[in-house]
């Protein structure tokens, strides 16, 4: 999916990257979240830095304003929990998220708009979809958020690519006509 969004995206005249990025050492679930959150802003910081080469490589008008992460489930979750709690992406137009979910707290706090897509039936979580938007707090950062639900899936990334694919480029032309 992450080729598709990136190769529709260049084919606007948008530049996007996929980004390798680090989330080591393991996770372990059992301390409080530290090692998670540390993950989650190795990630963040690997995802900032190529925007940033990008910026200073091409120039052109490009600033941090018109940059938009996103990713795929565990990079989904992720940027769902930086957004909360780190500013590395605050002054980004906004996260793609797609099989993922996060908690109340994370979106009382998100710094910046989401975009979720998930399958019908919450099986990545309660907060995605509709349940999520709610949760937003912030009333800019709610009303420049949105989500797709796909009720043709009831899986972990189960969706149709094609149509995943479209609901992300129609999202980033709103973000960054």
């Amino acid at each position: 999916m992450e080729n598709n969004v990136c190769l529709e995206l260049a084919k606007l005249g948008y530049i996007a990257v996929i980004v390798a990025y680090r989330d080591q050492p393991a996770v372990n679930w059992n301390d409080g979240g530290v090692s998670w959150n540390a993950n989650c802003e190795m990630l963040a910081t690997d995802l900032s830095n190529v925007a940033n080469t990008i910026i200073t490589k091409y120039g052109a008008g490009l600033t941090r304003a018109k940059v938009i992460t996103g990713g795929v489930s565990y990079t989904s979750y992720a940027l769902l929990s930086n957004i909360a709690v780190s500013t590395t992406l605050a002054n980004t137009k906004g996260v793609l998220a797609t099989c993922g979910s996060t908690g109340s707290w994370q979106a009382q706090n998100f710094k910046i708009p989401v975009y979720t897509i998930n399958c019908a039936g919450n099986p990545e979580g309660d907060l995605s979809g509709q349940a999520l938007i709610n949760a937003i707090t912030n009333p800019s950062i709610k009303s420049n958020s949105g989500f797709y639900l796909d009720n043709a899936c009831s899986t972990h990334c189960g969706g149709n690519i094609t149509t995943w694919t479209t609901k992300m480029i129609d999202r980033v032309k709103i973000w960054v006509p």
